[in-house]
């Protein structure tokens, strides 16, 4: 079980490094030009997510450094689950930035 936690770590660390990577500064602008015209405005949280630009490579970085600490840290390889479901939750967090399901779902065809 732990082994799947530690794989799953891993595979959203490494979308979380794409999508910040994919949010240049260009790439952001045109997201926030798209949600200008098909909303009004740019989504509360799409705001901040976008605010906060390169610090998004912060939580595939702890990840890594928390796998690699509990590979010489018996005590560590507890939270891997733990570990695991915060680095889903924020790939999620991330994804839902870019495509605000409640705004589109909400605008008619």
């Amino acid at each position: 079980m732990k082994i799947i936690a530690v794989l799953l770590s891993i595979l959203f660390a490494a979308a979380q490094s794409l999508i910040a990577w994919y949010w240049s500064e260009v790439t952001v602008r045109q997201f926030e030009s798209v949600f200008a015209s098909m909303y009004g405005g740019v989504p509360a949280w799409s705001a901040v997510a976008f605010s906060i630009g390169p610090g998004w490579f912060f939580a595939p970085l702890l990840i890594g450094v928390f796998l690699i600490a509990a590979l010489f840290n018996n005590n560590l390889r507890a939270y891997l689950g733990l570990v695991s479901l915060a680095a889903c939750l924020i790939t999620g967090l991330m994804v839902y930035a870019m495509y605000p399901i409640h705004l589109m779902l909400s605008v008619p065809v």
